[in-house]
């Protein structure tokens, strides 16, 4: 087998841990014209705490090394690279990796105002809104003119109040201001907790973000000033592309539609909806050129009404009534035949269409008539033939005469060429003698070319050799290194265990006859805060109930400073001091200090300390634990977890061929399951997985929670890859031979160090960096890798065993079995 062990990648680097105020979003495409000029005024801006994301959304131009050069001078400002895909999807990748509480979107050919990301950041939080929205203006490049545009926010059609809610301007909630990105402040946490995305469209897909967030919103506030400026007339916009896509408009308005029915609003905003279909509609053809405008019209009459959803409102004429010229043009519905008694409600739509046509004609009289008879069209040929035809006999009589003239020129070439011709026969009998010369010349050439190929042959074969030697030299060192590397491991490892024994030489303590175990209320004013059970506590009980020789008493942990029963031996793993006024363990219970952890180092009491220090030397399940008590002068050492021992009596056996996923979602768009669909994508099949969770009802039994657990502890040993967030699962898995990948979006130094080190695991650090450790194996075959194990942690199981034996000789003679209930 073959094994080797991937390095630490890096997705991308951040200058500032600071957590940002506002994420600035910025969509580049072939802008190095207004570049500078966009981030110049970004940078420039009076709210400093901001992150800058640029995605270069595969730009042709230079536009790639101005982002460098400004992100060399600003550590705000994060990088990232696409091939070309659109805006939507452009701001999506910026929005996937933003950290700032609040969202802002640029395009990179318009300017924020200096002080437009302060003003509308403190607005939006002094109304704790979720939408902030302000004014913007325009500049034309081709007059050098900036002028107001106060249409973008309509604040007579706004509620007098601030914030205001969707339903106080459901009347005109899609007409108070545009359906534009970079004139709005989202708010990060809720946009996510609502799945607003952009539309992956070529145009138009800002109207439907824009508009989704606003009907979803619950707080909307507004400032009434000009913060923005929008340069017009730009050849290399972003949303300079409606002509190859005419029918992105129209898709984002079926899906706004869609959205309004999905969340239970249509019948609260469809009017304005209806207003606004026909308005963006209206507009969008205008836009387009005869060809896109003459397809989007087909198109709209033969299905729109049925797929915007607003056939009904159209035919009974349920609309401002400044859009019936547009319902005409582009439907075909005349709002005179609405009142016509023969076009009545409910008649079949096929005759409908047909008298609507038939009175159509009607309507628009004699005129129309003559047009579609071919009268006036047949008149128009008729004089524009009898201008081509003058215009014909004029241009015959002068090929006429050119033709003589190009006849005369024909001529003179032949004499030409007939006198070029006798001197390049006289040029190729020159030739034919010197092609035999060099003939002869490049045979002699040849033999010696044939002597110095076989030089170059066995000189070939020489490197060939040579460089097969240096291939199987580089496997041989870096087998080397990894043996090095493990063996080191195990040495440090062995010098740990070889310290416990030395330094904190263990002695059989008093034991009482009976035993207990630890539980779980999770009830005190000064414990978690929480509606449900962790079975990870439960699963680390199990692991202490292999080693007890019966159980007299469940003790929970909320109540182990005023236990009064009958005195118990009891193993005290994990942590416990969670209730208030606890300095030290009941007198009745003799303790065992093993996989002990300090999850609040500021609440130790020097009572505390001093019953820690009674009871020494104390086990440590991780280092940052065993590093307090050190500096408290408390003999400690490195035990790792209970868990760890698990596999004594369950043992995997090979797996059903899936995934199993332990509070960790592989389908979401984050750096760490795209960092692990990278790495793992051609081994496992990461589309088609199994899920599970380590917590459960708190209303449950102690006996239906330790029934959970060892459920839970089956489920792990019947998948082939078990990745998780949760150290309390990957810890079982370690210890009962299942391969493991522990999952930490955030690194905890009070609680993995030295426990990650036993590990595959995969970590997001706070600047951005993925680190990665995963021992990977190859069959002879040299297949797809598969994930292992590493075995380090043997070393600390036996420790922990011998730990237990030596503290009670009585402990460990008896374990139960897998499956039976605690």
């Amino acid at each position: 087998m073959i094994f080797r062990q991937i390095s630490t990648c890096t997705f991308f680097m951040l200058h500032s841990d600071r957590h940002p105020d506002i994420s600035v979003i910025i969509a580049v495409y072939n802008a190095e014209r207004f570049l500078r000029g966009c981030l110049d005024a970004v940078t420039a801006q009076t709210l400093e705490n901001i992150e800058i994301i640029c995605v270069n959304d595969g730009s042709t131009d230079g536009s790639q090394q101005i982002l460098e050069e400004y992100a060399g001078r600003d550590g705000r400002i994060r990088l990232i690279r696409q091939s070309n895909a659109g805006a939507g999807c452009a701001r999506n990748t910026g929005m996937a990796c933003a950290r700032g509480d609040y969202l802002s979107f640029l395009d990179a050919d318009d300017v924020f105002h200096p002080d437009m990301l302060r003003r509308a950041l403190c607005h939006a939080r002094k109304a704790d809104a979720d939408l902030c929205i302000f004014r913007s203006c325009q500049h034309s490049e081709k007059t050098g003119l900036e002028q107001e545009t106060p249409w973008t926010l309509k604040v007579h059609l706004l509620p007098d109040c601030q914030p205001f809610s969707p339903e106080d301007a459901a009347p005109s909630l899609f007409q108070f201001c545009m359906g534009w990105a970079w004139d709005k402040l989202f708010r990060t946490e809720w946009i996510r907790k609502e799945g607003i995305r952009f539309p992956e469209l070529r145009n138009s897909e800002d109207m439907f973000f824009v508009f989704t967030a606003l009907f979803k919103a619950k707080r909307i506030c507004w400032l009434d000033d000009v913060l923005v400026t929008q340069r017009t007339d730009v050849g290399t916009s972003l949303s300079n592309s409606r002509n190859k896509a005419p029918f992105c408009f129209y898709d984002c308005l079926v899906m706004l539609r869609k959205e309004l029915e999905k969340a239970g609003c249509w019948i609260a905003y469809e009017s304005s909806y209806v207003d606004w279909v026909l308005e963006f509609t209206s507009w969008n053809i205008k836009t387009l050129d005869v060809r896109a405008r003459q397809q989007v019209r087909e198109r709209l009459r033969r299905e729109g009404l049925r797929e915007l959803g607003i056939e009904q409102a159209v035919r009974n004429g349920h609309y401002n009534r400044k859009w019936e010229t547009s319902v005409e043009n582009i439907f075909g519905i005349c709002s005179s035949l609405r009142n016509d008694p023969i076009i009545k409600e409910g008649m079949n739509p096929g005759w409908r269409r047909l008298r609507e046509s038939m009175f159509s004609v009607r309507r628009e009289g004699w005129m129309k008539l003559v047009r579609v008879f071919g009268f006036r069209f047949r008149l128009i040929r008729k004089k524009k033939l009898m201008a081509d035809w003058d215009g014909l006999t004029n241009r015959v009589t002068e090929m006429q005469s050119r033709t003589v003239d190009w006849q005369k020129a024909v001529q003179e070439d032949q004499e030409k060429l007939m006198s070029r011709a006798s001197l390049v026969e006289e040029s190729c009998h020159e030739a034919e003698m010197r092609v035999g010369q060099l003939q002869h010349a490049l045979s002699e050439l040849e033999d010696e070319h044939r002597t110095d190929r076989a030089a170059i042959r066995l000189h070939q074969e020489r490197m060939a050799a040579i460089e097969c030697h240096a291939e199987r030299l580089e496997q041989i060192v870096v087998q080397d290194c990894k043996d090095v590397r493990n063996a080191a491991e195990k040495i440090r490892a062995e010098v740990n265990l070889l310290y416990k024994h030395l330094a904190y030489p263990e002695h059989g303590r008093k034991q009482r006859d009976a035993w207990a175990l630890m539980s779980y209320n999770y009830a005190g004013d000064d414990y978690y805060d929480c509606d449900c059970v962790n079975l990870g506590d439960y699963i680390q009980s199990l692991a202490a109930r292999q080693y007890l020789p019966n159980i007299d008493a469940f003790i929970p942990r909320d109540e182990i400073a005023y236990y009064s029963g009958r005195p118990v031996n009891m193993i005290m793993n994990g942590w416990w001091w969670v209730c208030p006024g606890v300095d030290e363990l009941s007198e009745r219970i003799t303790p065992l200090f093993v996989a002990y952890h300090v999850n609040n180092p500021e609440k130790l009491t020097s009572s505390m300390l001093a019953y820690l220090k009674r009871n020494e030397p104390v086990g440590c399940r991780d280092l940052s634990t065993q590093k307090i008590l050190l500096s408290h002068g408390i003999k400690a050492y490195f035990s790792g977890c209970m868990t760890l021992t698990l596999g004594r009596n369950r043992q995997w056996k090979g797996g059903n061929g899936r995934i199993l996923c332990c509070d960790f979602d592989l389908s979401d768009d984050t750096p760490l399951a795209r960092y692990l669909h990278e790495t793992l994508g051609e081994a496992y099949n990461l589309h088609d997985v199994d899920s599970c969770t380590q917590l459960t009802a708190l209303e449950t039994s102690q006996e239906e929670r330790f029934g959970a657990a060892e459920s839970l502890l089956d489920q792990y040993r019947q998948a082939s890859l078990v990745l998780t967030t949760r150290i309390h699962c990957a810890l079982p898995c370690l210890g009962m031979g299942v391969p493991v990948i522990l999952v930490v979006p955030r690194y905890d130094h009070l609680r993995f160090d030295g426990l990650v080190d036993l590990l595959n695991r995969v970590v997001l650090h706070e600047d951005g960096r993925i680190e990665s450790h995963l021992c990977l194996q190859h069959d002879t075959a040299g297949s797809d890798a598969q994930v292992r194990n590493p075995e380090d942690y043997r070393i600390y199981r036996d420790l922990l065993e011998d730990r237990l034996r030596t503290a009670f000789p009585c402990m460990g003679c008896v374990v139960p079995n897998a499956g039976e209930s605690a």
